[in-house]
């Protein structure tokens, strides 16, 4: 059984490296992790707390994906399902991510 993640009140978000960015984007393969579009931070990528920080998300990179512009609009605070929501994500970062939502629900 998974260790259940504390939930943290935190609602500073951090200012993420040229690294961190890069790390992030390869997740979904430099893709929107919801929609598929190609993009770059700059220009129309940006990085998206899956588990909102208002809500109990966190900065670790458990919980940070890329979206366009338009799909971090579309998702804003809600907290959805990965499995039905990031269809670009790479197998192993959406492991990682259904065991923090599972232990957050």
């Amino acid at each position: 059984m998974e260790a259940k993640l504390e939930r943290q009140k935190i609602v500073e978000r951090d200012d993420f490296t040229f690294d961190e960015r890069e790390h992030i984007a390869a997740k979904s393969h430099h893709k929107c992790a919801h929609c598929g579009k190609e993009v770059y931070f700059g220009y129309g990528a940006t990085v998206d707390h899956f588990v909102p920080l208002n809500k109990g998300g966190t900065n670790r990179d458990i919980n940070l994906i890329m979206l366009c512009n338009d799909c971090n609009k579309e998702k804003g605070q809600l907290i959805v399902d990965p499995e039905d929501y990031l269809e670009y994500l790479n197998e192993k970062d959406m492991e990682r991510l259904k065991g923090y939502f599972n232990s957050y629900t």
